[in-house]
């Protein structure tokens, strides 16, 4: 993490072989990937964790205590 920017990358790979009568189809794929998100203003950045489970990350950022949302009211246009 750098300033309010997480940063996640990874690699992919695998293999797929499929067999059927006579014939045997082989497929590898592979990269590289990088994604790049911002961090809500008053995340606590120290206390950001990270799961992978099943294929998928689950990042969690918890918010300061005093960081709320703000009800904003609406006023009908005339």
């Amino acid at each position: 993490m750098l300033g309010n920017v997480l940063t996640i990358k990874g690699e992919r790979k695998g293999k797929e072989a499929v067999k059927k009568g006579d014939y045997l189809r082989c497929e590898i794929f592979y990269g590289a990937f990088e994604r790049r998100l911002t961090v809500p203003e008053g995340a606590e950045t120290d206390k950001v964790k990270a799961e992978f489970k099943n294929g998928v990350v689950e990042v969690m950022v918890p918010l300061a205590k005093e960081v709320a949302a703000k009800k904003i009211p609406l006023v009908e246009a005339k």
